[in-house]
């Protein structure tokens, strides 16, 4: 296939792709096992940034995994997420029950 990936019909018919503006409220989104949100956090002041990392969070399951750019780093998020690193590659693990 020259390189070129497909994703398996069974797992993208699980998925629903659709607009979502991350300014808006989260409610009745669901909860995820897994956010993308890559290179979308580094356009937004420090302030919205933690609050739309703090509906995320709220949208993840337990151990669930946000996935962001690899120039977007949590520095100052380590009450809602832990780094963790696979293969030379970084994501963010949800921690439990954040204040």
């Amino acid at each position: 296939h020259n390189g070129i990936w497909k994703l398996d019909d069974r797992i993208r018919n699980a998925v629903t792709f659709r607009l979502f503006n991350l300014q808006h409220d989260f409610y009745g989104l669901g909860d995820f096992d897994l956010i993308f949100c890559r290179y979308t956090l580094i356009y937004f002041s420090d302030d919205l940034k933690k609050q739309i990392l703090a509906k995320i969070y709220r949208c993840l399951k337990d151990n669930g995994v946000l996935m962001i750019g690899s120039s977007e780093l949590l520095m100052d998020y380590s009450n809602l997420f832990s780094m963790e690193q696979c293969e030379g590659g970084v994501f963010y693990l949800r921690k439990g029950n954040a204040g």
